[in-house]
């Protein structure tokens, strides 16, 4: 499995304390900005504006304060020496900063997505925050505060509004890395074909799928014991259009994976 670099320690640490690591912002591109429902005032903070773009990040591999990042010795570098990565983001401020009172809140985003309006203001959940039911009762934006988004994780799916960061594939020389890696499912229902990544997020694909290491366990409950499933009964493959075909990001079971088992 080729490894990505493990940046979501990165930009905690970039944009919490930007002294822990010796990482800088390279380059900011605005994709757009629009004004948010029409101009409406919130409270003294007066109308927001949302601003929607790229960052790019820059990291040196040589810095003793960046050894704490997995992996970044073995990533491809610019002319530079440096590491890039990039993310996309979203922001939402006054449209005149001065009655913003200079404070922004940042949401590490879960998944992609945009929590901070659903939990402080009540809005309605969305990935592009842009009606009325959004917005809720307005609680943080009455506030002045600015409201930031950045992307963090590299296996979110390409999907509109869902925040990504790009980050380079590590390697070991001219190979790429492989090691082990744990998926564990509950199953609510009988299926017979399971995704490696958890909701449809881009998983590690399987380098041999015919390696002795490819074991799959079932249990009965958290603190059971697990037993081997027979390696004849499953393989790394999927339906599709009611055919069986090989794939290195799914496994599947004829017999079904069974509802409330762990596997």
């Amino acid at each position: 499995m080729a490894k990505r670099l493990h940046f979501f320690l990165i930009l905690a640490a970039v944009t919490l304390n930007p002294t822990l690591t010796a990482a800088r912002v390279a380059r900011v591109v605005v994709d757009r900005r629009e004004t948010i429902l029409n101009g409406r005032t919130f409270g003294t903070a007066g109308p927001y504006e949302k601003i929607v773009g790229k960052i790019s990040f820059s990291f040196d591999p040589t810095n003793p304060k960046n050894t704490r990042i997995v992996d970044l010795n073995k990533a491809p570098r610019n002319a530079a020496g440096l590491v890039e990565a990039r993310a996309n983001f979203m922001v939402l401020r006054p449209k005149n900063p001065v009655h913003g009172g200079g404070t922004a809140l940042l949401e590490v985003s879960n998944r992609g997505g945009k929590a901070l309006l659903p939990y402080f203001n009540g809005g309605t959940w969305t990935r592009n925050p842009r009606l009325e039911s959004h917005f809720g009762d307005g609680f943080l934006v009455r506030l002045g505060l600015t409201i930031i988004w950045v992307g963090w994780q590299h296996d979110v799916p390409p999907r509109k509004c869902l925040l990504r960061l790009h980050v380079p594939v590590a390697r070991e020389g001219n190979r790429p890395i492989q090691g082990l890696v744990r998926s564990d499912w509950t199953v609510d229902q009988p299926t017979k074909t399971l995704a490696l990544g958890h909701r449809n997020h881009i998983a590690y694909p399987v380098s041999d799928p015919n390696h002795a290491d490819n074991v799959l366990t079932v249990r009965d409950g958290r603190l059971t014991p697990r037993r081997t499933v027979p390696r004849h009964e499953w393989r790394f493959a999927r339906e599709e259009n009611g055919r069986v075909v090989e794939s290195r990001n799914t496994i599947y079971k004829e017999s079904s994976f069974e509802a409330g088992k762990i596997y």
